[in-house]
């Protein structure tokens, strides 16, 4: 068995959709419109959500798998 990591990429955007590593442990990213990563799902289910950003797409708010909001 390999030590290989997949990386899967969106066709459209070639921005990052999902990495699964060696153990098949599978990491999920989503993005905005304009092209920031919005969430990522890691290999347990927990979500970092990237929820507000600014008219010219800059990150306010980060809140992360435990719930806790960061500025």
């Amino acid at each position: 068995m390999g030590r290989t990591t997949v990386y899967d990429y969106y066709e459209d955007t070639d921005n990052l959709w999902k990495v699964t590593d060696p153990l098949n442990h599978l990491t999920e990213l989503t993005y905005n419109y304009y092209g920031s990563i919005l969430t990522i799902k890691d290999p347990k289910g927990n979500i970092t959500e990237n929820a507000c950003f600014t008219g010219t797409n800059n990150l306010n708010t980060v809140t992360d798998a435990m719930g806790y909001c960061k500025s």
